[in-house]
């Protein structure tokens, strides 16, 4: 009996010094400070000045590993932002409306058809040009209209790549949700996701591309149930993913987008796939005009967002640039994280190297 007593005693100690009685492990370096560190340092220097206030986060399948609140958002109360706040999170709001319809697809005839995929990678006639015309008031199929969806691109046995509203609104309208207003689109999510676990997301508008409001954490939730495998969009990340650069062997194949012009990132269902090797990694991901950006790692075990301010409640200059600067932050903190390497440079050299890059981004 002396051993037994002799490992509860040196247990005991241990506990009483806040360390652990466990077996030895491998350490797993994504949670080690060291990498925690990194990110923390990352998110609050120099390179992410320009996005205070914002709120940010990084996480696994199971909880969030580091998160913060940087900047203040109101003066007058020094309130700042966190994870239950609120956004309007423009085309990022395209990956999980996408998920959304992917799951009614599935529930419809058990698989994707070729035409569907085509809308959910936006390489189908339906670009929607307009941006006007849809309000709360509007159903799906009427904002379709005031967009300009019928307006099809000449026909052709290929389209190219248009980053536009026009093709999900297309593919809610085919699976149904045609005479749906913005203000139904919240029983859509619990129909489909359960009413316990459908995100919070709601719409001010009736433009499933980029009329989705919803918090940090309603969203985390959707990437931690993406990355577990608890959807069918998790299973289709990154495939079918489109030419969505306008350079290089893409020229011809592209005809408006978001991506930084001198990164080669393609487009999959309803989200990126940032296919360069400096910071993206494989990462898939969905950013927004109004600054707003989400990921999940290559290896599906770790999701991340920045939640800015949003840009109506900046000043001018404040928010002038807000989506790419977001990105190249969100970027860095996501390198840092996986590194454990502090990130100083951000990835906007132009003035510098006279090469085409993050300034010549149409969201910008």
């Amino acid at each position: 009996m002396r051993q037994p007593i002799k490992v509860f005693f040196v247990c005991l100690a241990l506990a009483l010094t806040h360390l652990a009685c466990v077996p030895s492990a491998k350490a797993d370096v994504f949670t080690d400070n060291k990498y925690q560190a990194a990110a923390k340092k990352t998110a609050g220097g120099t390179l992410c000045k320009s996005q205070q206030p914002y709120y940010w986060e990084i996480g696994n399948t199971e909880k969030i590993e580091i998160n913060g609140s940087l900047g203040v958002a109101d003066n007058r109360t020094g309130r700042t932002l966190g994870p239950r706040q609120q956004n309007m999170v423009g085309s990022a709001g395209a990956f999980l409306a996408s998920a959304l319809l992917i799951e009614k697809a599935f529930e419809k005839q058990s698989r994707l058809t070729a035409e569907q995929i085509d809308l959910l990678r936006m390489r189908s006639p339906y670009t929607a040009p307009d941006s006007a015309g849809c309000t709360h008031a509007l159903t799906i199929k009427s904002c379709f209209g005031n967009m300009g969806g019928y307006r099809k691109t000449a026909a052709g046995k290929k389209y190219p790549f248009y980053f536009g509203a026009g093709h999900l609104q297309k593919l809610a309208m085919d699976l149904g949700f045609g005479d749906t207003f913005a203000s139904q689109l919240r029983e859509a999510f619990i129909d489909i996701f359960g009413r316990n676990n459908y995100y919070g997301a709601f719409y001010s508008t009736s433009r499933l591309f980029d009329g989705m409001r919803i918090t940090p954490e309603g969203y985390a939730r959707f990437l931690r149930d993406t990355m577990s495998g608890k959807n069918k969009m998790s299973h289709l990340l990154g495939s079918h993913a489109a030419c969505a650069y306008a350079a290089g062997d893409c020229k011809n194949d592209v005809a408006f987008t978001a991506a930084p012009a001198d990164k080669r990132w393609r487009y999959s269902l309803g989200h990126w796939v940032e296919t360069d090797d400096t910071r993206g990694h494989g990462a898939f991901s969905a950013f927004s005009r109004d600054g707003y950006y989400v990921w999940i790692t290559a290896d599906k075990q770790h999701y991340g967002l920045i939640a800015p301010l949003r840009p109506d409640m900046r000043t001018k200059n404040a928010a002038e640039g807000l989506a790419i600067d977001t990105v190249d932050c969100g970027r860095a903190i996501r390198e840092a994280f996986r590194s454990g390497i502090e990130q100083t440079r951000s990835e906007k050299p132009c003035a510098q190297h006279n090469t085409l890059c993050w300034d010549n981004n149409p969201l910008r």
